[in-house]
C-alpha cells in the first residue's frame, strides 16, 4: 500500500527553551492523536487535555526540520511515537535555525494519515508545553 500524505504547514510557536543563559535546552515533546471524523490536522499546545474519542497514533515519524517544505531535516533529531502517541526529541547541542526569524518546523508523517508540518522557535515557556498534534485520516 502506498504512503498518502497531505502537506499543511501551521503556525506552531513554542516547545523547546533555552534557559536564561542559553545554555539549557528543553526537549520537545507532545502527543500524536487521531478522532473520528475529524476535519483536519491541527496542533493544540496544551498539556495533559484529551477529549473522549482521541485515538493515540503510535508509530509516527515525528521530526525537526529547518524548512518549511519539511525537505531539510536537523540530522538526528526525530523520534518515534510510542503506543500512547507520545514523543519526545531531545534539543541538546541542536544546529542554529536556518529559517531568518530562528524558526525549525516540526513534521509528523504516519502512513494513512495528513502530514503535519508547524513552526515552532524555542522560547522561556516551553517546556511547560505538551504540543498535541491531531492527524486526520485519509480516506483512499
Amino acid at each position: 500500500m502506498s504512503s498518502v500524505f497531505k502537506l499543511g504547514v501551521m503556525s506552531f510557536v513554542v516547545v523547546s527553551a533555552a534557559g536564561c543563559d542559553g545554555s539549557r535546552r528543553y526537549p520537545v515533546s507532545g502527543v500524536v492523536l487521531t478522532q473520528p471524523g475529524l476535519e483536519r490536522t491541527h496542533w493544540v499546545a496544551s498539556k495533559g487535555i484529551r477529549v473522549e474519542g482521541d485515538v493515540p497514533v503510535a508509530g509516527a515519524d515525528v521530526a525537526l526540520f529547518f524548512d518549511k517544505d519539511a525537505t531539510c531535516p536537523v540530522p538526528e533529531y526525530a523520534a518515534l511515537t510510542d503506543d500512547q502517541g507520545a514523543y519526545e526529541i531531545k534539543t541538546d547541542r541542536i544546529p542554529a535555525a536556518k529559517d531568518p526569524d530562528g524558526y525549525y518546523y516540526l513534521a509528523v508523517k504516519k502512513d494513512g494519515y495528513e502530514t503535519f508540518v508547524g513552526k515552532l522557535e524555542f522560547g522561556v515557556a516551553s517546556h511547560f508545553r505538551l504540543n498535541t498534534v491531531l492527524l486526520r485520516k485519509v480516506t483512499e
